[in-house]
């Protein structure tokens, strides 16, 4: 999976790009999903408990129209959610 630096005019472009699902560094858990033709989805992946396999959430549908730090504040919400369930 090719990795994608936090960088806003790197995702843009990265939108416009190929279909692709890309890890972004820093941010272990954060996914960029890419349609190929100008959108995307931010998604977290998580493991709900230890043993049981890994699970997708997606945290917007609609990557060109939102923030990267609103991206992240919702992934560490949901983050520190899970570990408390």
């Amino acid at each position: 999976m090719p990795q994608l630096a936090p960088n806003h005019i790197l995702i843009r472009k990265t939108l416009n790009g190929q279909r692709a699902v890309y890890s972004i560094a820093k941010h272990p858990r954060l996914y960029l999903a890419t349609d190929g033709k100008g959108g995307g989805s931010w998604r977290l992946r998580y493991r709900p408990r230890s043993g049981v396999p890994q699970r997708w959430h997606t945290i917007s549908n609609d990557a060109r129209h939102i923030e990267f730090d609103a991206v992240t504040r919702k992934m560490t919400e949901l983050v520190s959610n899970l570990a408390l369930h």
